[in-house]
């Protein structure tokens, strides 16, 4: 979960501020975890450090459809999820890596996604204030078993966007890593760890 961002030196290095991960895979330690993990060394490397939510561990109900949140802009599905909207709406830059199922999220992150029908709701609904979004940024890390970017990550990769425009997040790019049909395959190319370390250092810094 998302915390305060930390002053101080530890380490030798300014901590300047934090990253919100959104970790979509319902597997810890795989693919997905192994490019999060190295972004955000990246990241850490420019001063930032790391904060964590994992959907698939918060238990949360899928949105019931109702639209009661129209009227308050808060869900009434008491599980937990109205305080994790300040998180993610208190938070400068969010990162959401997530593999693909059948073309999409896993269900877990899905379901997570979409119950920010209730923050849709407070900019669109009720007129209420939105973030500045040209402070604040997002980045999607993607992973696959398809060798090649295409259909299979696009509708994937088109709500993650979502999820950051309703949030209030620039999109400040993505990495679509193809071909990890099997656990532990992203931890053997090198030139894919390189790639996600340097761009959690840009995303901080650029």
């Amino acid at each position: 979960m998302a915390g305060d961002a930390l002053d101080g030196r530890q380490g030798g290095i300014t901590k300047k501020g934090q990253v919100l991960a959104v970790l979509g895979s319902p597997r810890r330690g795989g693919n997905t975890d192994t490019l999060a993990a190295e972004f955000l060394r990246g990241a850490a490397a420019e001063g930032f450090e790391p904060a964590y939510i994992i959907p698939t561990d918060l238990g949360i109900s899928a949105c019931d459809g109702m639209n009661q949140c129209f009227e308050t802009g808060r869900c009434v599905i008491l599980d937990g999820m109205n305080e994790i909207y300040e998180k993610v709406l208190g938070a400068s830059h969010v990162l959401v890596a997530t593999p693909v199922y059948f073309m999409g999220p896993p269900g877990s992150l899905k379901s997570f996604i979409d119950r920010f029908q209730a923050v849709w709701a407070r900019f669109e609904i009720l007129d209420q204030p939105r973030p500045d979004a040209a402070r604040r940024k997002g980045f999607a890390i993607v992973a696959g078993a398809a060798p090649e970017e295409g259909k299979m990550y696009r509708p994937t990769v088109s709500i993650i966007k979502a999820f950051l425009s309703v949030t209030g997040f620039t999109y400040a790019g993505e990495i679509i890593a193809t071909g990890l049909d099997e656990k532990g395959q992203a931890e053997r190319k090198s030139d894919l760890l390189a790639r996600a370390f340097e761009a959690g250092k840009l995303f901080v810094s650029g």
